[in-house]
């Protein structure tokens, strides 16, 4: 109704009155947009996940088509949202701006990825797990090492074999261990010389601290 009673009829005569309703019309005031599950790096979002609704003050929210509204992230459009691909440098929170009709709010995706874990294998401290998909670089390993070990490279299992190259292909969750290897014993050439003298002393070789041996040079 038009809600104004101030309407003055000057009656002569027997009258009846009819009230004339007329159709409020929805006030807008925003959209909502949500997003049901997470994206997994490398893939695109799934349609059936978006759901969008026209808010109004004075009337029932009312759904939007998820394909009729555009799309902003980091300040560009996405021109062409359900064959988006959410790459690997993507991973985490992201909130996409959703515009429509005016209006305009944030939606919160989570992209994730494939969780990578290390084990220090007989090593010894901690190293944070990542996550990724797809050819992924071995990092460098920051285990301490066992006594006399030094760092080999990586493996899929306790004593599997070293991954062979820098990248590891990761299509699903993997834990990675440390391979340690014997650190080599490198043994140095001793000589002596007589200096003047007449003689020879067999030379050695050794490594470490070397106990001087009694000269038998003439």
């Amino acid at each position: 109704a038009n809600g104004d009673t101030n309407y003055v009829y000057d009656v002569a005569t027997s009258q009846s009155f009819i009230v004339s309703w007329v159709e409020e019309v929805p006030e807008a005031t925003g959209i909502t947009a949500t997003y049901t599950g997470t994206i997994l790096a490398g893939t695109t979002i799934n349609p059936s996940g978006i759901q969008i609704t026209m808010d109004y003050s004075n009337a029932p929210s009312n759904p939007v088509n998820a394909g009729n509204v555009e799309y902003w992230y980091n300040g560009s459009q996405i021109q062409d949202p359900i064959n988006y691909v959410f790459g690997v440098e993507l991973i985490g929170n992201l909130n996409i701006t959703v515009k429509y009709q005016g209006f305009e709010t944030t939606m919160a995706v989570q992209v994730v990825g494939y969780e990578i874990t290390f084990n220090a294998n007989t090593g010894s401290g901690t190293m944070e797990s990542v996550e990724y998909v797809g050819a992924y670089t071995l990092p460098a390993c920051t285990f301490t090492a066992p006594d006399g070990k030094q760092f080999k490279g990586w493996s899929t299992s306790a004593n599997g074999e070293v991954i062979d190259g820098t990248t590891y292909n990761v299509t699903a969750n993997v834990e990675l261990f440390a391979i340690w290897e014997d650190i080599p014993v490198v043994n140095f050439n001793v000589t002596f010389n007589a200096n003047g003298g007449t003689g020879t002393m067999s030379p050695v070789e050794y490594a470490g601290t070397y106990t001087l041996p009694t000269c038998t040079f003439t």
